[in-house]
């Protein structure tokens, strides 16, 4: 019993000495853990080039958002597979949304400006290609705005209702406070 032990608890102390072996038993423990195969998902693209392999990558993306559609943080995953695969307009569309992930907003803003400027860059003023692009741009654009304004929106709602609790409250104090007067 003491050797089982000792050998099963050897076993899982090695597992948690490199991350990808902590990872890969994470997912035998837990297969339904859509962050554990997000992380496997940047270990095979290209974060461990040794494993590099985008097809696992993809694998191991598209099981995660099958488990949690909600989880924000795949869309810039998605667009760093994407790119690497050469699917330009997914890029978009997944790096579009990593920009409105709370989670990845701060590295997915900046790649998405440098993309559209480098996009926009490659393509002579005035050319269909040109005008094709900046639709593009411009419709993502709008959907970030669109997203803004309504997360705004949403936002003064909720002061609004929290100001009105308050306010009722308040006012529900000084009735009981005149009532308790009264005595």
């Amino acid at each position: 019993l003491f050797v089982t032990a000792y050998t099963t608890v050897h076993a899982r102390t090695m597992d948690w000495m490199d991350s990808i072996r902590l990872l890969n038993s994470a997912l035998e423990t837990c297969p339904r853990f859509a962050k554990a195969h997000m992380e496997v998902s940047k270990i095979h693209s290209g974060l461990y080039p040794s494993l590099f392999n985008l097809t696992k990558s993809r694998h191991h993306l598209e099981v995660a958002r099958d488990i949690d559609p909600e989880l924000c943080d795949l869309h810039q995953q998605f667009a760093h597979v994407a790119i690497q695969e050469g699917r330009y307009r997914e890029y978009e569309e997944e790096l579009t949304q990593a920009v409105l992930c709370p989670f990845t907003m701060g590295g997915a803003l900046p790649m998405w400006q440098r993309y559209w400027q480098m996009v926009l860059e490659s393509a002579p003023m005035g050319t269909p290609q040109r005008a094709e692009i900046e639709e593009r741009q411009a419709h993502y654009t709008r959907i970030i705005q669109e997203a803004v304004q309504e997360a705004q929106a949403k936002e003064l709602k909720e002061e609004m209702r929290k100001k009105q609790m308050l306010q009722t409250a308040g006012k529900k104090g000084k009735h009981q406070a005149k009532w308790w007067k009264l005595f």
